[in-house]
Order: structure tokens, then C-alpha cells, then sequence
């Protein structure tokens, strides 16, 4: 084998040197999710970040989160995970119970990429989201009110009090059947939402003169 010179061998172990040197100059990233089957969070100091592991449902969306400025987000659909069961040539019994499904992620990602995706404001989120088990709870108590303004009242705490994801706050916001009292408890109780769209608006509001309304409401923000 021929013999590099110590030339050569000196300007690799520069440009490696140079490499570990880069990495370590790297900002630290903060990285988040509760989709996993343990709840993550992480920091993320060098080039290239890198998750394998079950899944708590169908995708996870990742948080990524550059110190108390701006973050980013994605989510990423996880893989269906073949069980014994599924993968034996047994014939299956009428009796049997279905195997429940489970789903595995392995994924990576790396700064160049992660760079590419829209930053949001931190003021402008929360985290963790609120866990459904306990949305569905909580969203109970706004079928039980009687009259619309306790209705209103309990669904604009809500936005206010806990972390909601776009779905939850859909979801509470129909409950007020007067889409009046919806567009005044938008802007006392989720007006902080930076995820709302003019589709999210128009799903909300079927009124065209109120739906011009909340959509002004946005614009001029």
C-alpha cells in the first residue's frame, strides 16, 4: 500500500479537525414531541439529528425550538409495525381479538433541511398540547352549560389556560352555536393562535358578513 506523505496526512487531520470543530460551534436546538410512546425532549447540538422508536399514533410532529426566539416544527408520518400475529400464516380464529396496531418511526433530519421550514415566533405557541383524553373532559363541561354566554365564557378559559392544538380549538369554537358570540370569544380567548388560515376562517363562519369580519381581525394584525 503506498504511503501517504506527511503532507497529505496533516491536511485531512486539519479538514477533520475542522469538521468536529464546526459541529461543536453549532447552536443547540431544543427538540420536543408527545407523539412518541415516551415523551421526548432533547437537545440537538451537532449537524444532523436522528430518532428510532415506537410511535403513539399514526405520525409524529417534532418541535424544534432555537432558544426562547423561534422554532420550527414537522410531522412525519410513522410506519405500521408487523406483529407476530400478523406476519403468522396461521389461519386466524372467528374468536380471536383483533391485534391492536402500533406504529415505529426511524427518521432523520439535518440542519440544511430543518433551515428550510417555515420559523414561527415562540410567543406565538405552547407546548406540550393538550392531551385529547383530557380535551374531550374539559369540552364536556361546554355541553352541559345551559346558556350560550356560560358556553362562551368556559371555551374562551380554555383558549386562554391550556395549550391547544388547531383541531381542539376548531373543535370547542363550533360549540357556540351563535357564530356572533364564536367570532367575540375567537378574539378574546385563541386570538394568539398564529396557525389560523382564511380556510380555517371560512370553516368557521358560514356568515359571509361575519366571516368578513374575523378575517379582517387577522389581516390587520
Amino acid at each position: 500500500m503506498k504511503k501517504q506523505s506527511p503532507l497529505v496526512v496533516m491536511f485531512f487531520l486539519i479538514l477533520a479537525a475542522q469538521g468536529r470543530s464546526q459541529e461543536s460551534d453549532l447552536d443547540s436546538i431544543r427538540v420536543r414531541t408527545v407523539d412518541t410512546a415516551m415523551e421526548l425532549d432533547s437537545i440537538w447540538s451537532d449537524s444532523v439529528w436522528r430518532w428510532t422508536g415506537p410511535c403513539a399514533s399514526e405520525s409524529v410532529t417534532f418541535r424544534f425550538d432555537y432558544g426562547d426566539t423561534t422554532f420550527r416544527r414537522t410531522t412525519v408520518p410513522c410506519i405500521l409495525s408487523l406483529t407476530e400475529s400478523n406476519s403468522s400464516s396461521a389461519p386466524a380464529s372467528l374468536y380471536a381479538q383483533p391485534t391492536p396496531q402500533s406504529y415505529a418511526l426511524e427518521w432523520e433530519i439535518s440542519r440544511i433541511e430543518l433551515d428550510q421550514l417555515t420559523a414561527y415566533p415562540t410567543s406565538s405557541s405552547c407546548f406540550p398540547p393538550l392531551q385529547n383524553s383530557l380535551f374531550e373532559r374539559l369540552v364536556g363541561e361546554v355541553d352541559q352549560a345551559i346558556f350560550e354566554a356560560d358556553k362562551c365564557a368556559i371555551i374562551e378559559n380554555l383558549g386562554q389556560s391550556k395549550c391547544l392544538t388547531k383541531p381542539q380549538a376548531k373543535e370547542a369554537l363550533l360549540r357556540i352555536p351563535s357564530e356572533d358570540r364564536r367570532l367575540e370569544t375567537l378574539r378574546t380567548g385563541f386570538i394568539h393562535f398564529e396557525f389560523w388560515t382564511p380556510e380555517d376562517i371560512e370553516e368557521l363562519f358560514k356568515l359571509q358578513f361575519i366571516r368578513e369580519r374575523a378575517l379582517a381581525t387577522f389581516e390587520s394584525r
